[in-house]
Formats: structure tokens, C-alpha cells, sequence
């Protein structure tokens, strides 16, 4: 019988006053568990709506699905493919033999730009090895107005060196490693007097004093390390400056004034992919992932343009799907503002609920921990009706757009309901003590 009533006030509270009354007889348990409730519901509508309301949307993006065909089924010889495989992608001409070394930027080649981009759309694929595809970078070092060249900074004297700031600019251009610069690099090394950058760079040589092509990078990597000090660590994913930190830096966050440097393109770099693109309804869209979690698969398989165009649009909901994990892990970075402002909102409705029983001069809501109960037991329905409401907005949305109306719908249902709460709560405490007044009368 007892559980009855708890499931009575556990479900029933949002819809029945006289529920949400017995909070009194109640521990914070029961709205801690609804709280909890309440964010995993508002995860699942968030999640559960972005990857549901992609292939909406994806299908009325007429300028993105031209651009897509244009480069993957069109008909002719310019057409493009790429294949994933054990998560690293391949790419070049269809039909052709795809290679891990393949380069197509409507950024910076004219050629490319004509052949792929539509509607205004940039396409860049570049399937060099993510972590050996280095940047062209250049280190510049600088103290109020003067600027120094890093190789003008190492001629300097420790004592001069002092009050500078070392600062790293990557370009778009890719660092080609040739034998005459790793001669070089190695050449640095030795003389460099450090005798743990000597010992290494020996380790990586032959007995006849060259560098084996299979350790080309490794060279690089610690002439980097060794010559660039300061910047040791800068790199976010290689052991140096990367073009896939570029491009990811450069195209995919966005800069000092909130906006992306451009929101019209799609991105395959060897191992993860990015694209922003617009619905016909003038919504931007976006999505992230790495290839691991796609799959085996190829762009298209078929000559036909109509049946292309099919492959096309499944690989992308494909793609879609396998962004889940990364952008799971993004709305659980964002559940915690909700959370936050939940709990604010929580706080600041309880000490609302104090102040109106003080005034209102109303004893049950005059115990801040009550009405603090009374007020969390909305919680999960709210949560569950927020559920609903970031579901389906997610197909007309962008998923910020989603997340922002949806903590908004939230924190004011629960408010609301809260609000509703304290009135029926006074108004009842008033009719029980008229009604006692007009007994005792009548008694007299």
C-alpha cells in the first residue's frame, strides 16, 4: 500500500495537487531520483531527435545534395570517390584505384574549385596520414611592437629571450618531406649539442650516416621537438604541427567572433569527417565524425547517376549515424549547464515558495526543505514533457537551436507548475482556516 502512494506522489504530483501536498510527509529523495529522470530524458530527446531528424532535413537541402552529386555521381571524368576501410578513407577519381593520398581543395586550387564547388559549397578532401600529414606552420616570436623570426629569436641571448611570446600560425600549405630537408633535420641534430637529441637521431640512421626513408618523419618529429621547444605540446594530435589540426582549427571552430570562417562545406580528412550545410528552410546544419564508426563502405558503387545518387545519400545518413558517439559525449557536456540552471531554478523557486507563505502568511510554505520537496516533485514530468518537446523541435532546429529552447521549455514548465503549486497551496491554507472560522462560529 505504501509503495501505491509513493507512485501515486512520484508520477502524479505534476497533475494533482493533493499528490504534491504530501510532500511534506516526504524525503528529497524521491525529487533527487525525478532529477535525474528528468536529465536523462532531456539527453534522450536531444540525441534520440539529431540523429531521427538528419535524413528530414538532409532531403531538403537542395543546394547541399547538388553539390554532394556534383562531386560524387555526376557523370564524366571528374567524378569523385572515396572508400572507408578499418576507419582510415582513401580517395580519387571513380573507377580509379583510390590511394591514401589524395588531395582536392575548392579552397585554394581554382581547378578544383571549378570542377566541385556549387552553391557556394567547398569540398576538401585529404586522406594523407592524419598523423604524418604535417603543416607548413611558421613560428614567429614577439614582444610589444617587435616581431622575430624564430630563427632570429635563437640567436639571441638568454638574458634577451626574456618578455617574448611565442606564437605558432599554421597555412594551408602541407609540409613535404624530402630527403635533402631530412638531411638537414639530422644534420641539426648532430650538432646540435644536445646529447639526447644526438643519440636519438643516430638511433634513426643507418651505419653509412643517412636517414632510411621509413624514418623520414621520425626525424622530423624530433628536429621539431629539439628546435621548437616552446611549441612542444601546441599540437593537439600529432607529435607535430598537423594539417589536420589545420583544417579542424581553421574550418570547424569557430573564431574570436563566434562565427565559423565558412559554413558551407564537407570535409574528408583520413580519419573523421565534418560538414556544415543549410535546409531549405535556412537552418545550418552540422555534423562530425570519425570513420571508425562508419563502417566499411564507398561513397558510391554504381555508374548510374540516378542509382548514385541513392549511395550518395545513404553514405551521409551513414555518416550521420556514426557521429552518435561524439555527439553523445557533446550534449553530456551540455547536460551539465542544464543541470546547473536546474538546480538554480530549483533553489530560486524554493525561496520564492518561503517568501509567499511568509507574506501569505501560509505555514506550509513557510518551511523552505517542504516547499523545496514539493517543488522537485515536478521535475519528472516536466523532464518527460521537455523529452517530447526537444524531440520533435530537433526537425525543425539546429541541434544549438534544440538545446537552448529546450532547457528554456523546461526551466518554465517547472517553474510554472511550481508557481501553480504556492497558489493552490494558499488558496487552499485559506479556505481550510475559513472554514474552520465559520465552524468555530457556529459552535459558539
Amino acid at each position: 500500500m505504501a509503495f501505491v502512494e509513493w507512485l501515486k506522489y512520484f508520477f502524479g504530483s505534476f497533475f494533482v495537487h493533493k499528490f504534491a501536498a504530501d510532500s511534506e510527509e516526504r524525503g528529497l529523495g524521491t525529487p533527487l531520483i525525478g532529477l535525474l529522470l528528468a536529465m536523462a530524458m532531456i539527453f534522450a530527446g536531444l540525441f534520440g531527435g539529431s540523429i531521427a531528424a538528419f535524413p528530414s532535413y538532409y532531403h531538403k537541402s537542395s543546394d547541399y545534395t547538388a553539390f554532394l552529386y556534383n562531386a560524387f555521381a555526376k557523370e564524366g571524368g571528374d567524378r569523385l570517390n572515396i572508400s572507408v576501410e578499418n576507419g582510415v578513407a582513401s580517395a580519387g577519381k571513380f573507377g580509379e584505384e583510390l590511394t591514401a593520398g589524395a588531395v582536392v581543395n575548392t579552397f585554394t586550387s581554382e581547378a578544383d574549385r571549378e570542377k566541385y564547388s556549387v552553391g557556394g559549397y567547398q569540398l576538401i578532401i585529404d586522406t594523407r596520414d592524419a598523423k604524418t600529414n604535417y603543416n607548413d606552420f611558421v613560428c614567429t616570436h614577439k614582444k610589444g611592437e617587435q616581431t622575430l623570426t624564430h630563427e632570429e629569436f635563437l640567436k639571441l641571448s638568454d638574458e634577451d629571450k626574456k618578455g617574448y611570446t611565442v606564437y605558432l600560425d599554421y597555412t594551408e600549405r602541407a609540409l613535404e618531406i624530402t630527403a635533402e630537408k631530412v638531411e638537414g633535420y639530422a644534420g641539426w641534430l648532430l650538432a646540435s649539442g644536445n646529447e639526447e637529441a644526438v643519440k636519438a637521431c643516430k638511433a634513426l640512421m643507418s651505419e653509412d650516416g643517412t636517414v632510411p626513408q621509413n624514418n623520414f618523419n621520425a626525424v622530423y618529429e624530433l628536429y621539431f621537438r629539439y628546435y621548437y621547444p616552446e611549441l612542444v605540446g601546441a599540437e593537439s594530435f600529432g607529435k607535430a604541427p598537423t594539417m589536420r589540426t589545420y583544417y579542424v582549427n581553421t574550418y570547424m571552430q569557430a573564431g574570436q567572433d563566434g562565427k565559423l570562417a565558412c559554413d558551407k562545406y564537407l570535409i574528408v580528412l583520413s580519419d573523421i569527417a565534418f560538414t556544415y550545410f543549410y535546409s531549405n528552410d535556412g537552418v545550418m546544419r552540422g555534423l562530425s565524425g570519425f570513420l571508425s564508426q562508419l563502417g566499411d563502405r564507398s561513397v558510391t558503387m554504381s555508374a548510374d547517376y540516378a542509382a548514385a545518387k541513392g549511395e550518395v545519400d545513404k553514405f551521409m545518413i551513414a555518416m550521420n549515424k556514426a557521429t552518435a558517439n561524439m555527439l553523445s559525449l557533446n550534449y553530456l557536456i551540455n547536460m551539465i549547464m542544464v543541470l546547473l540552471f536546474t538546480v538554480i531554478a530549483w533553489a530560486i523557486l524554493g525561496a520564492i515558495g518561503f517568501a509567499v507563505g511568509t507574506l501569505a502568511k501560509c505555514p506550509p510554505l513557510k518551511n523552505f526543505t517542504n516547499t523545496l520537496k514539493a517543488c522537485g516533485s515536478f521535475l519528472l514530468i516536466s523532464g518527460f514533457l521537455a523529452f517530447i518537446f526537444t524531440f520533435s523541435i530537433s526537425f525543425a532546429l539546429s541541434g544549438a537551436g534544440a538545446y537552448y529552447y529546450g532547457l528554456i521549455f523546461f526551466i518554465g514548465v517547472f517553474a510554472l507548475r511550481s508557481l501553480v503549486h504556492m497558489i493552490l497551496t494558499v488558496t487552499n491554507y485559506r479556505k481550510q482556516q475559513k472554514a474552520e472560522q465559520i465552524g468555530e462560529n457556529e459552535t459558539v
